[in-house]
C-alpha cells in the first residue's frame, strides 16, 4: 500500500467501522480528516490518537457538508480519498415505521453520501482520488422491518455503480463495500428490534454466515484500504460483499 500523505476524509469515523478504517488507513500513512456527527469527547480523543483533523456534521443536515469538506480543504489543501461510511439505521413493521423517521435514515445513508461526494468532486478531479462507499447485504436482500436502511443500502449500489461510469473517464475510482454482519455498536439496534441481549443476537446472526461468525470492523478496514491504494484501478464500480460467505454473488 502507499497512501503516504495520502489526504481521507472518512464520515461516521469516531467508532465501529469507520474507526477501524480510520486506524488503518492512519498505519498506511494517510492523513486523516474524521466525521461525526457532533464534536464529542469521544472524536475529540480519536482525533487525538491518530493526529487526524476532526470535521464534525450531522450529515443529515445537508448544509452541513459544504462545511466538513471545506474544513478538510482548509487544513489540507486537497482531498485523494472518500469513504462514506456514516449510517443511521431505525427498525419497525413496514405499516407502523412513521414517515418522517423512514425518510431520516434514508436522506442521511443515500442522500448524505450523495452530497458529500458532490461537495468533495472539485477536489477528486485535480487529485484523481478515489471513492469508497459503505452500503450493506440488506441492501441486496433486503431485511424485515428494516425498509428504510435496506432501501437506502440498496440505492447507494446504485450510486456506486452509476458514478463509477461518469467518473471513470477523470479518474476517479469508485466502489462500494456491502458488509454482512459486522460486530459494531449499530448491532444494538437490531438488539432491541428482537428483544435480545447482544450475546443472543451474534449467535443468531452466526447461524446462517458460513464462516461461522459476524465479521469484525478490522476486516472491513482491510477491504476499505485495498479499494483506496493508489495501484489498485483494476476494480471500478464493484461492490465487494465482505459477508463471511453468507451472499456470494455479484452486485
Amino acid at each position: 500500500m502507499n497512501l503516504k500523505d495520502k489526504v481521507i476524509l472518512i464520515s461516521g469515523a469516531k467508532q465501529g467501522m469507520g474507526l477501524a478504517i480510520a486506524k488503518k488507513l492512519k498505519s498506511q500513512g494517510a492523513k486523516l480528516a474524521l466525521n461525526d456527527r457532533v464534536l464529542d469527547d469521544q472524536l475529540i480523543k480519536v482525533c487525538q490518537e491518530l493526529d487526524a483533523l476532526a470535521v464534525p456534521g450531522d450529515l443529515s443536515d445537508l448544509d452541513n457538508i459544504n462545511k466538513v469538506v471545506e474544513t478538510c480543504v482548509k487544513e489540507f489543501k486537497t482531498i485523494d480519498g472518500v469513504v462514506a461510511q456514516h449510517a443511521y439505521m431505525s427498525m419497525g413493521k413496514f405499516e407502523e415505521h412513521d414517515v418522517s423517521e423512514w425518510w431520516k435514515v434514508v436522506n442521511t445513508n443515500l442522500l448524505g453520501s450523495y452530497v458529500l461526494i458532490r461537495e468533495a468532486l472539485p477536489y477528486l478531479k485535480k487529485s484523481k482520488g478515489k471513492i469508497v462507499v459503505t452500503s450493506s447485504y440488506w441492501g441486496i436482500t433486503g431485511w424485515p422491518e428494516a425498509s428504510a436502511y435496506a432501501s437506502s443500502k440498496s440505492g447507494l449500489i446504485a450510486l456506486v455503480k452509476s458514478l463509477a461510469r461518469e467518473l471513470a473517464p477523470l479518474g476517479i475510482n469508485v466502489n462500494g463495500i456491502a458488509p454482512g454482519v459486522i460486530n459494531t455498536p449499530q448491532l444494538l439496534v437490531d438488539a432491541e428490534n428482537l428483544n435480545m441481549n447482544i450475546e443472543d443476537v451474534l449467535k443468531l446472526y452466526a447461524e446462517n454466515i458460513p464462516l461461522g461468525r459476524v465479521g469484525t470492523a478490522e476486516e472491513i478496514a482491510e477491504v476499505v484500504t485495498f479499494l483506496l491504494d493508489p495501484e489498485q484501478n483494476a476494480m471500478v464500480g464493484q461492490i465487494i460483499n465482505a459477508t463471511g460467505g453468507e451472499i456470494r454473488g455479484r452486485a
